[in-house]
């Protein structure tokens, strides 16, 4: 059958495109290029002008405008009438939330209940209460879900009660752009830009404590004195000026300020060579409902290290070291063999790229596609709470 998908698409058309954005990007190419007789409606709020899906004819950007945007307004009212006006088959709301009404049937994406498995101080609680809401409104409302992970379905049927039949896991696919970088000036250029020298790790932060930059810290910190000596720690994605002053402090305390660099936002070009030069990934996490930076970091070519507690085993398998990221003490000792032994980074290196071959972007584009048909054939009154419908 040849279906209209209407998508909420706001974080694709934004200037700094960050996971759920370039994810989707990815997705959607992917899909347009596997269902030709498809057409995709793509809604924004116009804040750029470039598409970047130029050559899709069967992508359609859309931009649907609501002055002020009051009480989510546009998500709730402007998104379904203006996938009603075109005609669509299927509304795909991808971040976490959908409205409560719409005249087609809705697929919804959780990623994680992230704000509701981790206690983090400087999470707003009026932020966690909306984000509760608005996950709510998804399962009670939405005919399908689609999560990222048998972790996250494990989650929802536990913590929210959805029915395991209304859940489909797709996993995301490493960033289609990125790919080993071997060119010695890029990387040489790319370490200079961020004051590094080699070797180093590198980990990805960002708001909140969940990516736990402190604990990582602290590791790289009980590192044999001449192993730390030898290395440096870049850590990246640390935007906000607070999380910025705390840590540095934290590295006055803990005496490796002179072996750690803290940053904020990396643009897109940095991340592979970034990636690419590093002896590893130091991906520590509290809690994830993917780990998406493990595949980039495979697709790279780098070893990595990461926490074996919620998603992170089931994303990497055997690819890579893990470490229980509430101990620094065995963070240091995972960073401590990644530094020191060469024969195991080799060795994590081609089991990395044995491991990403098992994510593909056409392979999610497939299994997505078999969501909506499967939606679209449901036997459900759109608006009508599923457990009140015959889905």
């Amino acid at each position: 059958m040849a279906l209209r998908i209407a998508l909420d698409a706001r974080d694709i058309f934004v200037p700094q495109r960050r996971g759920t954005g370039k994810n989707l990007l990815d997705a959607y190419r992917s899909l347009a290029r596997f269902k030709p007789d498809w057409t995709f409606h793509l809604y924004h709020q116009g804040v750029i002008s470039n598409n970047p899906f130029e050559g899709y004819a069967n992508v359609i950007p859309r931009v649907v405008r609501m002055p002020g945007d009051r009480w989510h307004g546009w998500e709730l009212i402007r998104l379904p009438l203006a996938a009603w006006s075109d005609g669509a088959d299927v509304l795909h709301c991808p971040c976490n939330s959908c409205p409560r009404f719409s005249p087609m049937p809705m697929v919804a994406t959780v990623h994680d209940l992230i704000p509701l498995k981790v206690h983090d101080p400087d999470f707003p609680h009026r932020e966690l209460t909306m984000f509760h809401k608005r996950v709510g409104r998804c399962v009670r409302y939405a005919s399908r879900i689609i999560t990222v992970s048998e972790h996250s379905k494990k989650d929802l049927i536990s913590d929210l009660g959805v029915e395991p039949h209304r859940v489909d896991v797709i996993p995301w696919a490493p960033d289609s752009a990125y790919g080993p970088v071997q060119d010695e000036a890029e990387l040489r250029s790319v370490w200079s830009r961020y004051k590094i020298q080699q070797p180093y790790l590198l980990a990805f932060s960002g708001r909140g404590r969940r990516k736990n930059a402190e604990g990582m810290i602290r590791g790289f910190s009980q590192l044999p004195i001449d192993v730390r000596r030898s290395a440096m720690f870049l850590i990246v994605g640390v935007e906000q000026d607070t999380e910025q002053k705390r840590l540095q402090r934290l590295l006055q305390e803990v005496r490796i300020e002179d072996r750690c660099r803290i940053v904020g936002f990396v643009p897109e070009p940095d991340v592979a060579p970034l990636l690419s030069g590093a002896v590893g990934l130091a991906y520590c996490s509290l809690y994830e409902g993917f780990g998406l930076p493990i595949l980039d970091a495979f697709r790279c070519e780098t070893p990595v290290l990461t926490s074996n507690v919620s998603s992170m085993p089931e994303t990497a398998g055997e690819a890579a070291i893990y470490c229980d990221p509430g101990d620094p003490q065995s963070i240091a000792e995972g960073m401590k063999r990644l530094l020191g032994d060469e024969k195991l980074r080799k060795e994590l290196v081609r089991r990395g790229i044995e491991r990403v071959r098992q994510y593909s972007w056409e392979r999610t584009a497939r299994d997505m596609a078999d969501v909506f048909e499967k939606c679209v054939r449901q036997t459900m009154h759109c608006g009508v709470p599923v457990s009140e419908s015959t889905a």
